[in-house]
């Protein structure tokens, strides 16, 4: 989401800032503390090797002064990743346009490449797009953050087995806890319309009263350590039971329901 198409040479984005990129480029840490899933800076062994692998070591120099921010995530856990969450924090004079990306599975003993958004397009023309990748922050094209201070880290990750792991220092555990309760609340309630004998228009205003709320919350978002996942996740599950009920009808929509209830009464919810 929000992925630049198009690579820019260095020198191009020189001339669209006015000469922005003569300025020192950002200073990069690499956070390597996560036995579980590794991250490794541009200048590594390790990152040269996954690089490789992937076809594109030359490539990258064309990302000139972004190449640092550029990193490399493989999965040491043993098991598959469901979701990882990716921060750049990002200090530049008096402003800190933090980012977290949100980026989704990633089988055991796999390797990505990643950059931050703005750098995330260049790179999607050099490798493969990554599937299930979502990203909040701040914006800016081809962003570089020159003379910036910035720390790259997994700040926390669900494994398959639900289990959390990481420093979470965005709090997102908690945030995970709710949007799992929300979602089987959800469904339950869906379900509790058939039973009820609600009509369709009655569904139909239900699951818009439901979005409305939803989406109001979803607004009161200031930063990336407010983001309401289990707003997030009802306006999207809304949506997707309104398709379900204006294209085809209740009978179907109740069966996508219940399988979804069978889904999740053997799921384990997340946990530490």
């Amino acid at each position: 989401m929000f992925l630049l198409r198009s690579v820019f040479t260095m020198a191009s984005w020189a001339m669209f800032t006015g000469g922005l990129m003569q300025a020192q480029p950002a200073s990069v840490t690499i956070d390597d503390s996560l036995k579980e899933v590794r991250v490794f800076g541009s200048g590594s062994p390790d990152f040269v090797a996954i690089a490789a692998a992937k076809g594109v070591d030359a490539s990258l120099s064309t990302l000139g002064d972004g190449l640092p921010l550029v990193v490399a995530i493989r999965n040491d856990s043993g098991e598959d990743i469901e979701s990882m969450r990716i921060f750049y924090r990002i200090r530049q004079g008096n402003r800190n346009p933090d980012q977290i990306t949100l980026h989704g599975p990633l089988a055991a003993g796999a390797s990505v490449l990643h950059a931050p958004r703005g750098l995330g397009g260049a790179l999607a023309k050099l490798t493969p797009l990554q599937p299930g990748t979502i990203r909040t922050g701040a914006s800016g094209p081809l962003e570089t953050w020159p003379g910036a201070e910035v720390t790259v880290s997994i700040d926390s990750v669900t494994l398959a087995s639900r289990r959390f792991v990481g420093p979470d220092t965005l709090g997102y555990f908690s945030k995970l806890v709710a949007e799992d309760a929300r979602r089987k609340e959800f469904f339950r309630d869906v379900a509790a319309f058939e039973s009820a004998g609600f009509t369709q228009a009655q569904i139909e205003q239900a699951l818009n009263n439901r979005k409305a709320a939803a989406d109001a919350a979803k607004g009161k978002m200031t930063s990336i350590r407010d983001i309401d996942l289990a707003a997030q996740t009802e306006s999207v599950l809304c949506i997707q039971a309104l398709a379900h009920l204006q294209h085809s009808e209740a009978a179907t929509l109740f069966d996508w329901v219940a399988s979804e209830n069978r889904a999740l009464a053997v799921k384990p919810a997340p946990h530490k």
